[in-house]
């Protein structure tokens, strides 16, 4: 973050990981990512001694809501959700202008709902789960399993929009979880605006009959009661909730 065309006096890191309620040890906040392979490192100290300049790190997926409410699809909106699908799942939530804030373990817990519990089985054991079906990683795994040969997310997306059976069984059934999931988060939280986003997005457009279908028979069958955004992948998106988070920090002198 900078201000016009002077030194930069902050910046704002985002990351799949605890950044908020990380361990402390003599005041330092010790960042752990499952994603990253990281264990109590202090990341903030580690930045700021690097650039010089005071720094933040936060979630990345509550960074983003920050971002779509201050820039991007959320602007203007006092409430609404961001549920995000790639190498995991993500959940954000903003009401009356702010976000709810959580623990990562709480927020952990999200890509763990249970959406069928007899459903496929995601890499912690647990059955039917939301990242059993929307996780990258087990969108690859079933499809590659269909084909018999190893696979790409992306190419998974594009045969299911040519219409290849097997990529398309795998895409229908994430996207009907998908809807399912959507319809949980506006029932429990009251929002009528949900955002999609994440570098697995692609499923909701492939897919966005199925996510409706499912959605609306969640819904008690009532058509268009929530509105979905469905966003692009575009990681300039992430790089905004860096700065959003940045700004925050230094307009209110905290992190």
């Amino acid at each position: 973050m900078s201000c016009g065309e002077q030194t930069p006096v902050g910046a704002g890191v985002t990351l799949g990981g605890d950044a908020r309620s990380a361990v402390q040890l003599g005041g330092e906040r010790l960042v752990d990512s499952s994603y990253l392979g990281w264990r109590q490192v202090p990341l903030k100290s580690l930045l700021e001694q690097a650039l010089g300049i005071p720094c933040v790190v936060k979630n990345d997926v509550a960074a983003l809501g920050h971002q779509h409410h201050w820039f991007g699809a959320a602007r203007g909106l006092r409430d609404f959700a961001l549920v995000s699908i790639g190498a995991g799942v993500g959940y954000a939530l903003v009401v009356h202008d702010h976000l709810v804030t959580a623990a990562e373990s709480d927020l952990g817990m999200f890509a763990h709902l249970v959406l069928n519990a007899g459903g496929p089985m995601c890499g912690e054991g647990h059955r039917g789960c939301a990242s059993a079906y929307l996780a990258s990683g087990s969108i690859v795994t079933a499809a590659g399993q269909g084909l018999r040969r190893p696979v790409t997310y992306e190419e998974v997306m594009r045969l299911a929009a040519e219409g290849d059976k097997a990529c398309l069984g795998v895409v229908a059934e994430a996207a009907d979880a998908l809807g399912r999931l959507i319809a949980h988060v506006a029932t429990f939280s009251m929002v009528k605006t949900v955002i999609v986003a994440g570098e697995g997005v692609e499923l909701a457009r492939v897919a966005k009959d199925g996510l409706d279908r499912a959605l609306s028979a969640n819904r008690r069958g009532q058509a268009n009661s929530v509105d979905v955004l469905i966003e692009l992948d575009d990681f300039r998106e992430w790089a905004r909730g860096g700065a959003v988070v940045a700004i925050q920090s230094f307009v209110t002198g905290s992190d």
